[in-house]
């Protein structure tokens, strides 16, 4: 990597972009004809540059994770005074049920991605720990949940949210870069799946390897079939959370346990193959920002407990864990289950015609 000066020869700037949001942001294409960069410019070692560049991308995706939670909290912030004053049927609006569960879900999402960004910064702060995944997790939960609140919040405020003069619609054209940038949401779930992928492919690689001189194998393989026995029915320990909430620990558990083996049961049955098969990293990925999600809300929330000294003091940070943990593994059940029962050939078929025909669906009997 290296430095290169703004107003070294061979350096131009194209044309300002004029873009759909975040227009207090200079965009440009830069273009670099002969530049020539001195060597005290050079940052890091020759080789070194790919290394840096995906720090710089974690650190950015760590501080877009917390941004997008403090986006959310203000644009709810708004339309929460909007649900506040804004009457219908001689009641405000704020009292209806439906917008109760707006506001209530965005409170939950706001809480979580606040926990994981919280646990992830200490990850960071500790150092030599490998937080590339975690961060992945962090920003696309949190560019997600700002891009949907703000959606959410302009639903909340009505056709005046559609309007210029209020900030609704700048927050939905705002937010919608950050399923975007720093890598996009796709690319970071193949990320997380395929990262994920890496050991249980080696520990599998392995064991292949065993099964073709079983007799000189015998201690590999009979650790394998030992170690997977144990699997089908030991669920992974979680001994710090709060006893009030063990039930929700324990809801964690059981996904950590059954993506362990879905995840086998993938690579037994498509190996290398699996890189091609993003319809299952999606799923993987999903399943995974889920169960991290859910730690850091069962962390912070025990935590609150501890500082609290007794559960009545801590009955917000319970509320929140009890709706965000049982939601989120109910989510990740669904994704987990997916992993062998699904539709994928079907989906392929469909998009597949569409692309080809340049229809998206079959036309309406009406326009044929």
């Amino acid at each position: 990597a290296f430095i290169v000066n703004a107003h070294a020869e061979g350096v131009r700037l194209g044309g300002l972009e004029s873009k759909m949001g975040i227009k207090a942001s200079d965009t440009r294409a830069v273009f670099f004809e002969n530049v020539k960069v001195p060597v005290e410019d050079r940052l890091g070692g020759v080789g070194g540059g790919f290394k840096i560049a995906l720090e710089i991308l974690n650190s950015g995706r760590l501080g877009l994770a917390a941004g997008s939670a403090r986006g959310t909290r203000e644009i709810m912030r708004i339309a929460m005074e909007h649900a506040r004053t804004r009457e219908q049927f001689g009641r405000p609006i704020g009292s209806f049920e439906m917008i109760q569960k707006k506001v209530a879900q965005a409170a939950v999402d706001c809480y979580a991605i606040d926990a994981a960004w919280m646990l992830t910064s200490s990850m960071v702060d500790r150092g030599g720990i490998d937080f590339s995944l975690e961060t992945a997790a962090c920003k696309v939960f949190g560019s997600e949940l700002a891009f949907r609140t703000s959606n959410e919040a302009l639903q909340i405020a009505g056709g005046i949210g559609y309007s210029k003069e209020y900030p609704y619609e700048q927050s939905v054209r705002d937010s919608r870069i950050n399923l975007i940038f720093e890598g996009t949401n796709e690319i970071l779930r193949a990320l997380i799946a395929l990262s994920g992928l890496q050991q249980p492919g080696e520990h599998l690689k392995a064991i292949g390897k065993a099964f073709k001189a079983p007799l000189r194998s015998l201690g590999v393989l009979g650790s394998y079939l030992a170690g997977r026995a144990k699997r089908q029915v030991t669920k992974p320990p979680i001994t710090q959370a709060h006893p009030a909430l063990a039930a929700e620990a324990d809801m964690i558990a059981s996904n950590v346990h059954d993506l362990a083996l879905g995840v086998e049961r993938v690579l037994m049955k498509h190996g290398k193959a699996v890189i091609e098969r993003q319809y299952l990293q999606e799923r993987m990925a999903n399943a995974a920002i889920d169960i991290y999600l859910s730690i850091a809300v069962l962390s912070r929330a025990t935590a609150a407990i501890h500082r609290a000294g007794e559960e009545p003091a801590a009955a917000e940070d319970l509320d929140m864990a009890r709706l965000f943990i049982p939601m989120a593994m109910r989510r990740a059940r669904r994704h987990i289950r997916a992993l062998a029962n699904n539709q994928d050939a079907r989906l392929t078929a469909v998009a597949s015609r569409a692309m080809e025909t340049g229809e998206l669906a079959p036309v309406p009997e009406t326009d044929r």
